[in-house]
Formats: structure tokens, C-alpha cells, sequence
């Protein structure tokens, strides 16, 4: 089974992304974000002035759009057979009832060159399988960059369920993609 974050590699190079499976990463940069994830699942932002961004900015979020929202989600994506795709674990999901669910991730880092929610298949997994345990109706994906005391967002469309397929589809190739070299 391909981790969430593997599989945007994988719809390219199976190969390479077999290979970042037994290498994580392990910059500075993971451990800051790493520090800072623990923080915002926990509330405690401490003196983590991104930690303390986010734990604000999702107040304000929740209050705005009215809905619940849970930390550290744990998510299991299954095709339509019932077979395992992924599982990983969503930074936040915000269940807006018969609208649907938000499903957030937080990332620190360089906000420029990054892939747009749209296009970004971690958090179409999330999203689906978010959707999938709480039988909601459709998902939305958001970035939540944090940069000191600023979060910067990007909002997906709204995707809805009934209309998932072709995004699953999509999900199941990349999972099973052959540990081979693909050129490009």
C-alpha cells in the first residue's frame, strides 16, 4: 500500500515513488513542519507563531462556514470492491453537514511552485475517503500555508461524490503503479 503523500510520484514513476517510500524526509524543514502539525492537533500552539496562525485562522474558518471540525483525521480510501488504495491521516476535516466536508491540510514551506488543491492527489484521498466515513456528499479541498504569523489559502472546486469515479480511478492507477521507471 502507497502512503497518501507518495502518489502524486507514483501517477508519474512508480519507481521513484517506491524509493521516497523508504526515504523519508528528514531536512530541518520536515522537522519544523512536523513540530508544527503536532502543535495544531494538540492546541498548544506554544511559541510557534504558525502554529498560533493556524489555530486562529481555523476558528475563524469553522465560525464562518458553521461547521465541526476534527484534528488528525485517520482515513482509509477504498476503491468500489472494497479493496485498500491508501490511508493516511487528514490535518483537518470540517463536516458542513448536507453541504459537505473541508477537508485542510497544512503546509509550511514555499508557498511558490506548489501544486493547487485541484491538482493535488494526497488531498483528493483525504478528501475521498473523508467523504467515504462520514457518507457525505461531496469534499473541498484547502492549503493552508503557514509563514510565521500569515497563512496564505487555496480553495479547491467543490467535488462531489456522485461524480468521484473518474477521480478514483485516477487514485487506484496511481496506487498500483509497478515499481518501474517512467520516462519524462
Amino acid at each position: 500500500m502507497i502512503r497518501p503523500s507518495a502518489l502524486q510520484l507514483a501517477e508519474s514513476c512508480g519507481l521513484a515513488s517506491r524509493l521516497a517510500e523508504g526515504n523519508p524526509e528528514t531536512s530541518e524543514a520536515a522537522a519544523r513542519g512536523t513540530a508544527i502539525h503536532h502543535a495544531i492537533a494538540t492546541g498548544n500552539a506554544g511559541h510557534s507563531e504558525e502554529a498560533e496562525a493556524a489555530l486562529n485562522w481555523l476558528d475563524g474558518f469553522t465560525s464562518a462556514v458553521g461547521g465541526q471540525h476534527d484534528l488528525e483525521v485517520k482515513v482509509q480510501l477504498f476503491d468500489g470492491i472494497g479493496t485498500l488504495l491508501t490511508e493516511g491521516t487528514a490535518d483537518v476535516v470540517v463536516n458542513r453537514q448536507e453541504d459537505g466536508l473541508d477537508v485542510i491540510d497544512w503546509k509550511t514551506g514555499r508557498i511558490d511552485g506548489a501544486a493547487e488543491p485541484d491538482d493535488n492527489l494526497q488531498l483528493h484521498a483525504y478528501g475521498l475517503a473523508a467523504a467515504q466515513r462520514y457518507h457525505a456528499p461531496a469534499y473541498r479541498l484547502l492549503i493552508v500555508y503557514l509563514d510565521g504569523p500569515m497563512t496564505h489559502v487555496r480553495t479547491s472546486a467543490r467535488y462531489p461524490m456522485a461524480e468521484a469515479g473518474p477521480m478514483l480511478a485516477r487514485l487506484a492507477k496511481a496506487s498500483s503503479a509497478p515499481p518501474e521507471a517512467s520516462t519524462g
